[in-house]
């Protein structure tokens, strides 16, 4: 059952972004709660909620008052990835610069100085997935489900092996990106995709107790230790941009990732089906 108050906790709340901004930020007892707001769509990204999330990131995380931080979403899903009736239109000149977006998100995720967790309920899968990797906690509900489909849009998978890699190793990053598997929350906690599973009406309130815990190590060593993290996790950052622009742009190029994206959209299903139940062409 979905947690009912994410969004509603007037007296502890923030000033929102903007709906168009496709998340909002309140705060719970000193934490940043920064909720993904794009229900209809099972909370995929566009370009514009990628670009708007690196900005506040960078901006939040900027000075000595960076407070913990955790992600979390709306409607049962944490996110469907990238939202499809965008990308289906991409044109092959537009790949760099799609990268380069993803890459200054993941970059921003990995350098905020204080504690970043993941409240990860229901769909979890793609860019979503590859979100929530680079925090720095996942803790999910018994709901909870991940998946990298990227070779079922005919899309390759370049920068979902490179967060997939460091948390749960080569054979089952290749079995997940490979085979399109879905992994469920009590095996995702033996894999290492979540760190713990809470209920899902404590799901928020858990995972900010976590963040809270974690703020209180002494801030500077938690800082440089952070900062040694990152440089681990992008020590290929260059080299990985390069490839992801390279086959990328090849595969638009063949004209499959629009027709495989349409293909889906026109069935008129949900970007995800948020059960276990497995459906043809899930996202």
């Amino acid at each position: 059952m979905n947690e009912p108050t994410i969004g509603e906790r007037r007296d502890t709340r923030a000033a929102a972004t903007s709906p168009r901004d496709g998340f909002e930020i309140h705060e719970e007892r000193g934490v940043h709660v920064l909720v993904i707001n794009r229900p209809r769509r099972r909370n995929a990204l566009t370009r514009e909620v990628r670009l708007d999330l690196a900005d506040w990131l960078r901006r939040a995380g900027d000075g000595p008052d960076a407070r913990p931080l955790v992600i979390a979403s709306r409607e049962s899903a944490f996110s469907a990835g990238q939202d499809l009736s965008e990308a289906k239109d991409f044109e092959p000149e537009y790949i760099t610069a799609w990268i380069e977006e993803h890459m200054s998100l993941y970059r921003a995720i990995l350098s905020y100085p204080r504690p970043v967790l993941a409240a990860v309920d229901g769909c979890c899968v793609g860019a979503g997935l590859q979100m929530a990797l680079l925090c720095d906690l996942r803790i999910g509900s018994p709901e909870s489900f991940f998946a990298m489909p990227e070779l079922e849009d005919a899309i390759p998978c370049i920068l979902g092996v490179w967060a997939l890699w460091d948390v749960i190793g080569r054979g089952r990053t290749t079995e997940m990106v490979l085979t399109n598997r879905r992994v469920y929350a009590d095996e995702a906690l033996q894999w290492g995709l979540l760190n713990q599973i809470q209920p899902a009406g404590k799901l928020l309130e858990r995972t900010v107790d976590l963040a809270l815990d974690m703020a209180a190590k002494p801030a500077l060593a938690f800082r440089l230790t952070k900062d040694r993290l990152r440089l681990l996790a992008l020590q290929e950052e260059e080299a990985l941009a390069v490839h992801a622009s390279y086959a990328h742009t090849a595969a638009f190029a063949s004209g499959q990732p629009r027709q495989k994206m349409q293909e889906f959209l026109d069935q008129g299903r949900p970007v995800v089906k948020a059960s276990r139940e497995a459906m043809p062409g899930d996202r």
